[in-house]
């Protein structure tokens, strides 16, 4: 694993400290303004072991002098033995007269000298997003990494976007899973302005551990997002399922809570017409006023019936006991660092990334 820690000048600032955090192991502390904390992504490897770092396939960088423009990155990991090819992409989206800046969120199977929405298994649809600041304004963050996925965590104003890229930890073989790709990010494109802003109150500004997902209607800009969706595919979390991409969400623009593919231990039961969350109302602090942490499980019904597997280095946590963002906490030796789901966020919309 690696981690680094600091601050960023707005969002496309933030997505070249990432670029450099999974591409360049040889990094210290001063290659960019602002960096606190840093363990490169090859510092804890034993000899003999393959490189973490990732190969950047492209970058095209349209900012002028000034900062203004967008970028685009396609990148692929090595896994952990450096056998694997697992490719995600981000692209930065704006509109600066509504005042919305954003990540665009990817996933796909290879690499070809092609557009975004022809890449090779290209996840299509409505892209999962994180809505940013422009490169003006300040954004604190957090990333954590390996070989095989990467997560970022940015404080944009008083609200923390997050994204996962890469591989899930599989409960099955390389046969079963060989390919157990993930893309979630914390919000869906936008119908208004609003919603594209990282201010936004919309229902689906939810983050990836506890997913949300539209199931139908038409929306948003750019090539993946714009026009009719016959595939559905909407949401703040998706997994390639063999050759198809499927959304995961515990609640839906449909129906307030949701049973078919989910992320556990987040999911509501419903009784009657009461929905009961067992984790809301059932889980708190230990008796030493320590936290619990639980893996997060991504378990799927639809287009087949199994568990999934694991969101590495991301774990739920109970927001009982006074619990804030930011806060840090050592459980068996190991340091987690906890953020909220939802900008306002409640004793169940909490969950923490490991730090080692």
């Amino acid at each position: 694993m690696a981690y680094e820690i600091g601050t960023a000048d707005g969002y496309t600032d933030l997505l070249e400290r990432l670029k450099d955090f999974i591409s360049d192991p040889t990094r210290i502390i001063g290659d960019h303004p602002n960096m606190d904390e840093l363990e490169a992504i090859d510092d804890i490897l034993q000899s003999g072991e393959a490189s973490q770092a990732w190969t950047v396939d492209r970058w095209t960088d349209d900012r002028d002098s000034s900062g203004d423009g967008e970028i685009e990155m396609i990148a692929h990991g090595p896994g952990s033995g450096g056998a694997d090819e697992i490719y995600v992409g981000v692209d930065t989206v704006s509109d600066s007269g509504n005042d919305w800046y954003n990540w665009r969120l990817m996933g796909m199977t290879g690499y070809a000298d092609v557009a975004l929405a022809n890449m090779p298994g290209m996840i299509g649809g409505r892209l999962p997003r994180m809505l940013m600041y422009n490169h003006t304004l300040p954004i604190r963050y957090w990333f954590l990494g390996n070989g095989r996925r990467f997560v970022v965590v940015a404080k944009v104003g008083s609200v923390y976007e997050c994204c996962y890229l890469g591989f899930a930890l599989p409960y099955g073989l390389s046969t079963q899973f060989p390919y157990p790709l993930v893309v979630g990010g914390s919000a869906c494109p936008g119908t208004t302005a609003a919603d594209n802003r990282h201010s936004s109150t919309a229902a689906d500004h939810r983050a990836f551990p506890n997913p949300y997902s539209y199931t139908e209607g038409s929306l948003g800009t750019g090539v993946f997002d714009s026009g009719s969706d016959p595939s559905n595919n909407y949401g703040t979390l998706r997994v390639l399922e063999g050759t198809v991409w499927v959304k995961v969400r515990n609640k839906s623009g449909t129906s307030s809570y949701y049973l078919e593919n989910i992320n556990w231990p987040y999911i509501s039961h419903r009784y009657g017409s009461i929905p009961t969350n067992y984790w809301s109302l059932r889980l708190r602090e230990n008796i030493d006023g320590s936290y619990p942490v639980f893996p997060i499980i991504t378990m799927l019904q639809t287009p087949t019936k199994h568990i999934y597997g694991e969101l590495q280095g991301c774990f739920a946590v109970p927001g009982f006991g006074g619990i804030v963002a930011e806060d840090t906490f050592t459980v068996n030796g190991d340091t987690y660092i906890a953020f909220p789901i939802v900008p306002t966020a409640e004793r169940s919309d909490w969950w923490a990334i490991k730090k080692e």
